[in-house]
């Protein structure tokens, strides 16, 4: 098989991690061990969005029912859900995010997923980045992660925030934040 790396970018609001949801469930659905790194949202919130999308019942509907119907939905739901780790440590290095890859790839993980690189820690200044600009530092991050898919044979999908734009605006590859090299 072969390994890749997938960006995508997008306003506030447009439903990236909704997007990242329903490929978790659907690759769970498949029984791919999935690695979700989300520096965004807490466990609790995904894992209320994970079980929303498997049992297919609303956040309130799942708090406020407990007949019998759900309850199946929720036991398979948990069920599917055995294929999926997630980690919310904020603002993670570069060299962290690799050892959870290593970790994980270890444990079989096939997809690595990134909410969002904006909450990476880059390390502007230290070691290897003193004297770079932010953009030349993000960009070697970047070829960093793609290394670390090849390395450990696993898939990375990666988030990031777009600039903010008139809404009619085509986004382009430079309003990603902090650096068109994302």
């Amino acid at each position: 098989r072969s390994v890749s790396q997938s960006r995508y970018g997008a306003v506030k609001k447009a439903g990236k991690t909704k997007l990242l949801i329903n490929t978790i469930r659907s690759l769970a659905k498949q029984k791919v061990p999935t690695l979700m790194l989300s520096m965004e949202m807490g466990t609790e919130a995904i894992t209320a969005e994970l079980l929303s999308r498997f049992t297919e019942e609303s956040n309130n509907s799942l708090k406020s029912k407990l007949g019998k119907e759900v309850e199946t939905k929720f036991r398979y739901a948990v069920n599917d859900m055995k294929s999926i780790t997630i980690d919310t440590q904020s603002f993670l290095s570069v060299a962290q995010i690799r050892n959870k890859i290593r970790a994980a790839s270890q444990r079989g993980i096939k997809v690595v997923m990134i909410d969002y690189i904006q909450r990476m820690n880059f390390e502007y200044g230290a070691g290897n980045n003193k004297g770079r600009n932010d953009a030349s530092v993000i960009a070697s991050a970047m070829a960093r992660l793609a290394d670390f898919a090849r390395e450990y044979d696993v898939a990375v999908i990666m988030l990031s925030q777009l600039a903010n734009r008139a809404e009619n605006d085509v986004p382009k590859v430079s309003d990603l934040k902090d650096s068109g090299c994302i």
